[in-house]
């Protein structure tokens, strides 16, 4: 099949993706697609309209999609009528982003061939040595910048403005005492105290900021998932949209763990059915209130970092529309989710890359979970170190801050106390430091220590 017939096919069925999910929209241009990819000026115009509505959140379905060109003046400009309804008969959005790709891998040959045909005729021409060497250089240059590119470039009056207004931003939320980020939901965690070391007030532990990725690994049974599970459910309870990814857990064991933290019910007691009087009230109004709080939970298994990437585009798109925007990704835990690469060094470094790139993407603190490997536990001391991270030091190096969960209860049954360490080992812009937590097994809820 032909380049341009393959164009027109992908083109076609892009556009009918659109008016069957308009979330696709998100993929597509994660993939760098615009509408200069499109080899046919009527479907270009169709999608740079298409695109414009979803953006504005206005009804991108094929029914009022066509409703809506047939008001228009300029509907020659479009294609037909008949041609937009047939769009979606065989187009299938789950492989959006990836026909996307191929389009504009299209698009860039075709601009390529047309780029180097035009040298090829200034060749003919151009008489000057200079002129030609210009010509060459101009089209070179727009090659190199690959399919699907733009500049990426900041200046130094654009950095100058961004931190400008970022550290404005930031007096202000200091000034009134709001954190500046996703707070942890742990009042020891975010309380504002004196720093000893510089005497300014500060937050215990920075709040969790946008395009970031923070790490909490431990081994299993030290409460991770439980702390994880504090951090988005007081986020939720301000308002704030929170997507979360298990991939180890079913939902009603996670929805158990979200209902103890509510309403002080034991997790135990919830298992068992074994609730009295009391305790099922408390449930019931805790219920109440999970329902209406703005969690999104995955349990899906065995998922790929590209399918989480792609499904938490999606989420962040329908909540931008519903004013509602995502503000906390949790992942728990990393090393289940499945990337391409030959050792798990590299399939590792592959999903620590990319829910970084998530984050940076979606603006958004990505929050995620890892599991250690065992030679923490032949240590005399078993407190986690960085080199005890399983599977990569991709993690270490792409991690804005890594924080080990660590109880010696667990290991020693006869110390007496649940106190819970929370190593901080890497923050960058924030002092390393081991801060206490008491933790609390009925309802696995962290606390001041006692």
């Amino acid at each position: 099949m032909s380049d341009l017939l393959k164009s027109k096919r992908w083109e076609c069925d892009l556009l009918g993706c659109l008016m069957l999910d308009a979330d696709t929209l998100t993929d597509m241009q994660g993939a760098g697609l615009t509408a200069g990819d499109f080899s046919n000026d009527r479907r270009a115009r169709l999608f740079g309209w298409l695109a414009a509505r979803i953006e504005a959140r206005k009804p991108a379905d094929m029914i009022s999609v066509v409703e809506s060109i047939a008001l228009r003046a300029d509907r020659a400009d479009f294609p037909s009528l008949a041609d937009v309804s047939g769009y979606s008969d065989d187009c299938s959005p789950v492989l959006a982003a990836h026909i996307a790709g191929e389009l504009v891998g299209l698009s860039y040959r075709r601009n390529a061939l047309q780029q180097l045909t035009a040298l090829v005729e200034a060749y003919k021409q151009e008489t000057e040595p200079d002129g030609l060497q210009a010509k060459a250089e101009q089209v070179l240059s727009g090659l190199a910048r690959g399919a699907g590119s733009a500049s990426t470039w900041t200046d130094g009056d654009s950095l100058a403005r961004l931190l400008y207004d970022d550290l404005r931003a930031r007096q202000s939320a200091h000034k009134d005492g709001r954190p500046q980020g996703v707070a942890w939901g742990v009042d020891m965690l975010d309380r504002r105290e004196r720093d000893p070391d510089t005497g300014r007030i500060a937050p215990t532990l920075p709040a969790m900021e946008k395009g970031r990725l923070y790490l909490m690994p431990a081994r299993p049974a030290m409460g991770k998932s439980s702390l994880a599970c504090q951090v988005l459910l007081s986020a939720a309870q301000r308002g704030e949209s929170v997507g979360v990814y298990n991939l180890e857990m079913e939902a009603d064991g996670i929805g158990r763990k979200l209902l103890s933290l509510l309403s002080g019910v034991p997790t135990a007691v919830m298992r068992d059915g074994s609730m009295d009087g009391d305790e099922w009230r408390r449930t019931r109004s805790a219920l109440s209130e999970l329902s209406a709080l703005p969690i999104h939970l995955d349990t899906k298994p065995a998922q790929s970092i590209d399918m989480i990437a792609s499904k938490a585009r999606r989420l962040a798109t329908r909540l931008q529309r519903e004013g509602k925007p995502l503000r906390l990704l949790v992942v728990d835990y990393a090393q289940l989710i499945r990337s391409p690469g030959k050792s798990t060094e590299e399939r590792q470094s592959g999903v620590s890359q990319g829910l970084l790139a998530l984050a940076k993407e979606l603006q958004i603190p990505v929050l995620a979970l890892a599991q250690l490997n065992r030679d923490c536990e032949k240590r005399a001391d078993k407190r986690p170190q960085l080199s005890d991270l399983r599977g990569s030091g991709q993690w270490e190096q792409d991690a804005h801050c890594i924080a080990f969960i660590f109880r010696e209860a667990y290991y020693n049954p006869m110390c007496g106390h649940n106190t819970t360490e929370m190593i901080i080992a890497k923050f960058r812009d924030h002092k390393t430091t081991t801060l206490y937590l008491n933790f609390d097994p009925q309802t696995q809820r962290f606390t001041e220590p006692r």
